[in-house]
């Protein structure tokens, strides 16, 4: 599939590639500029979400299990942020978008991680007391996505930290997303990281252009290129109707 590349610094400056790396393939990212328009297509607006209260289970017990005060983290955090930036790209506000709807950016980079690309963690990054403090200082202890996966994160929390300077990449990282379909016996065996990628990549693919999970797989196509496919053929039964 010859997707064009979207993330090109624009003439506001926007600059959309991660520190230290070269720029990432659209492939990935494409997702969110198609589900932008097959939005428009849709005849029918969506309802807002209601968010649902946040769940206060188990947070007396995440404060108990805090190894340091609420003073001794803020007095941790001073210079950190200088020391661990957030993406360029991030200070380009976009209002109105969600806190877990990632920028396209973070799509198309963290989809080219693999199992042994080195990461650091931002030490002590999350305020103590909470559920994902304990979380983030277990996880957070990982030199690779390989560990960080055995310890308990996420390519959700992979996109949330970057997002966030809360992670550094070292590499190596894939030219391109992995894409399993097109995976041979002469290939490297598959990595756990790489089926996690894969099925989370294609579950926010599928969530983004309002596709059915299961209708993206079935054939000998790439996910991506049968998506924009089912898009296509969406797009023109709303022109005919």
């Amino acid at each position: 599939l010859k997707v064009p590349k979207l993330f090109q610094t624009s003439s506001a400056g926007r600059q959309a590639s991660p520190p230290e790396f070269t720029q990432p393939n659209s492939f990935a990212g494409a997702m969110v500029k198609s589900a932008k328009a097959a939005a428009s297509m849709q005849p029918e607006a969506v309802e807002k979400k209601v968010r649902k209260p946040r769940s206060t289970e188990g947070a007396a017990e995440a404060k108990a299990a805090a190894k340091m005060t609420k003073e001794q983290w803020q007095k941790h955090q001073v210079g950190m942020d200088e020391r661990w930036p957030v993406p360029e790209y991030m200070h380009v506000e976009m209002p109105g978008r969600s806190h877990t709807n990632y920028r396209d950016e973070t799509y198309a980079f963290v989809t080219r991680w693999m199992a042994e690309t080195k990461i650091q963690y931002r030490p002590h990054a999350k305020a103590p007391g909470s559920k994902s403090h304990l979380r983030y200082e277990k996880y957070a202890k990982a030199k690779t996505v390989a560990q960080a996966l055995k310890l308990g994160s996420w390519p959700q929390d992979w996109c949330w930290d970057y997002e966030r300077g809360f992670i550094k990449v070292d590499g190596p990282l894939r030219e391109e997303p992995i894409d399993i379909t097109q995976h041979t016996e002469q290939d490297a065996p598959l990595t756990d990281v790489d089926q996690v990628i894969y099925r989370w990549y294609n579950k926010e693919l599928a969530k983004n252009l309002g596709l059915n999970y299961k209708d993206l797989f079935g054939t000998t196509d790439p996910s991506i290129l049968r998506a924009h496919r089912l898009v296509a053929q969406r797009e023109a039964r709303a022109r005919l109707d």
